[in-house]
This record gives structure tokens, C-alpha cells and sequence, in this order.
């Protein structure tokens, strides 16, 4: 009777399902980085709740911009998921900065022009 060269082998384990908060997951043991800035942004929600109403919706608006770049930060992997959210950020404030200098040079421009 002929043998497989692979029946001494063990045989592999199906993965088994974790159940999280209810939902079975099954597969990645990393989480993506979208799931992480979920994570943390309900990390944040006492610290949210207790801002005055204008101050959350500029944490909303941090963290939204940082939703921008979710591709881009998947790519990096870093112990603290902190660094690639501020560096998100930064970049969204940066382009701000400079369309806004851009619109205040325009504007500048056309008043000196125009008497």
C-alpha cells in the first residue's frame, strides 16, 4: 500500500472563530488602520463629552481629517498608531494653510491692482 510522503505530517488546525463584543471575526490578527482610528476615536469620547459643543466638532473635524489618509498610514506599521494620525492631520492643516495663503495673495494682488 502506498503512503502519502505527508501522512507523518500533522494535519493543519482549522482557524478557529473569536468571538469579539458578539461578532465572531475570523482571519486578520492585525487590525487595519481604519479599525484602529475607530479604536481610538472612541478612546477619545469622555475626553470628547466633556469639551464645550464648538470644541468637539473641531476634535471631530482632527479626526476626520485623518480619515483622509487611511490608505497611506495602512503601509506604515508603528507601535504607537498615534504618530501616523497626527501626520495625517498635519498634512490636511499644511493644505489648508497654504490655499489659504494662496487665496490672501490672490486677494492681495487683485486690491493693488485695482485702485
Amino acid at each position: 500500500m502506498d503512503r502519502s510522503p505527508y501522512a507523518a505530517l500533522p494535519r493543519r488546525k482549522k482557524p478557529r472563530r473569536r468571538e469579539s463584543d458578539g461578532n465572531k471575526i475570523m482571519g486578520r490578527t492585525v487590525q487595519s488602520f481604519n479599525q484602529k482610528l475607530l479604536s481610538i476615536e472612541s478612546e477619545w469620547a469622555k475626553f470628547r463629552r466633556v469639551l464645550r459643543k464648538e470644541d468637539q466638532e473641531l476634535l471631530d473635524d482632527l479626526f476626520s481629517l485623518a480619515k483622509y489618509h487611511t490608505a497611506p498610514t495602512s503601509y506604515l506599521s508603528t507601535p504607537n498608531p498615534m504618530e501616523p494620525i497626527f501626520m495625517a492631520i498635519l498634512i490636511e492643516l499644511l493644505k489648508e494653510i497654504r490655499r489659504l495663503r494662496t487665496e490672501l495673495q490672490t486677494r492681495e494682488e487683485s486690491s493693488h491692482g485695482n485702485p
